[in-house]
Formats: C-alpha cells, sequence, structure tokens
C-alpha cells in the first residue's frame, strides 16, 4: 500500500498592511488580506480577513539589513461553492529585511499560521502550517 500526502494546487494572498512605529523598533497596525486558491480536486476558493498585528525591528533602523519578528491575529471569511466559511487564527513570522533605501524594503520570512474554520453547515476544521513569505515594503518618513 502506498500512501501518498502531497495536495497540488494554486494559490494568491495578498495582504497589504499599514503600520505606525509607536515605539523605537516597535509598530502596530491593520492587516487586510483577500486570496485565491484552487486545489486539485476540489472547488476553487476565495476569501478576505482583517486583523491586527504587531512587529519588532532587533536592529537599528540605519542598518542596510535588519531582522524583524511578528505576531498576527485574524478574522475572515472563505467562500468554496456553496460552502461559506468564518475563520479565526494567528500567525508569527521572522525573518530578514533588506532595505533598498530609507523607505522601500524586501523582506523574506518563515511564517507559522494557526486557524480555525467554521463553515455555515456547522462542520468545522483547522489549518497549522509553515510557509515561506516575500513581501515589498514602503515606509513613508514625516
Amino acid at each position: 500500500n502506498n500512501i501518498e500526502f502531497s495536495n497540488k494546487g494554486i494559490g494568491i494572498n495578498l495582504s497589504p498592511r499599514i503600520g505606525y512605529f509607536f515605539a523605537n523598533k516597535f509598530v502596530a497596525g491593520a492587516i487586510t488580506s483577500i486570496g485565491y486558491g484552487k486545489q486539485k480536486g476540489y472547488e476553487s476558493n476565495f476569501g478576505y480577513a482583517i486583523g491586527p498585528f504587531l512587529r519588532y525591528y532587533f536592529l537599528e533602523n540605519d542598518k542596510l539589513i535588519n531582522f524583524l519578528a511578528e505576531v498576527n491575529y485574524n478574522f475572515g471569511v472563505i467562500k468554496s461553492g456553496e460552502n461559506k466559511s468564518q475563520s479565526n487564527g494567528y500567525g508569527f513570522k521572522t525573518g530578514p529585511v533588506i532595505f533598498l533605501n530609507s523607505s522601500v524594503a524586501l523582506e523574506v520570512t518563515i511564517d507559522y499560521n494557526s486557524s480555525k474554520f467554521v463553515s455555515n453547515n456547522s462542520s468545522s476544521s483547522s489549518y497549522n502550517g509553515f510557509q515561506i513569505s516575500l513581501g515589498f515594503q514602503i515606509h513613508l518618513e514625516k
């Protein structure tokens, strides 16, 4: 007996953030997220979410390369065919940030996300997983 543990599919997620440096190296703000996915053998899905985040930069802001750690929470809705689910989740991320100039940066992070889903037919499920993310930041200056 062969057991296969792979799923094939495609997904895209855009998660713009807006934040404010409320203390040295600390940023608090809001995340919005919108995404689409299609997994082999399943209907496509579309979702959106919103929630707060808290981020810390480890080095001083004049460094070309910095490191971040972030914690976040989200509440969202996912629709797949006739099924609609609400989700609650949290995440952690960490990784390097490469500043291209004083306002623009590229980040590569390892993320852990955990979410619970409750659908309109009262079924529930959960997701726990790691991913690698690529992000682009624009820091507005005074």
